[in-house]
């Protein structure tokens, strides 16, 4: 289970105070940082910002490092508005990363949040990818992750 106490937040806070306060800005999607660049009203947690999430948690545990690492809070809040995304390791195929993951990520990390994959559709391809929901990758510090956790259905 993937679970982040942080992203509760009080709706009648400040906007400044709610992205401060909520959750880990190094995987909210880009509606969640700037909902009026979206056609959003407000802040509301979706299906699709929570692929966007699932798509930098995947990232995370295949690189072992979190995305934009070298980026303060505020800098990676602006950069995702923008539209940077993280850039694709040199040890991509090392770390089990394929050609076929990185286009995975690419889609659950879509601007267009009506774009991103369904959890499905996700799940579908993932295990296209790796051969059934058994498979393990092996990170450049040898250790070994079941990334089947992520989708033990």
């Amino acid at each position: 289970m993937l679970t982040d106490f942080g992203s509760a937040y009080i709706t009648t806070a400040p906007m400044e105070m709610q992205i401060e306060e909520q959750g880990i800005s190094y995987f909210m999607a880009p509606e969640l940082l700037l909902p009026t660049k979206y056609g959003l009203e407000k802040r509301v947690p979706s299906r699709e910002a929570d692929i966007y999430a699932l798509g930098m948690t995947i990232y995370q545990i295949l690189t072992s490092k979190q995305p934009f690492l070298q980026k303060r809070k505020a800098r990676v809040m602006y950069a995702v508005i923008l539209g940077e995304r993280p850039v694709k390791p040199e040890n991509a195929k090392e770390i089990g990363m394929t050609d076929a993951m990185w286009d995975l990520l690419k889609e659950c990390w879509m601007e267009d949040r009506v774009a991103r994959p369904d959890i499905t559709e996700v799940l579908k391809k993932f295990r296209g990818i790796t051969g059934g929901s058994k498979t393990t990758s092996r990170t450049p510090e040898g250790v070994q992750l079941g990334i089947a956790v992520l989708f033990p259905f």
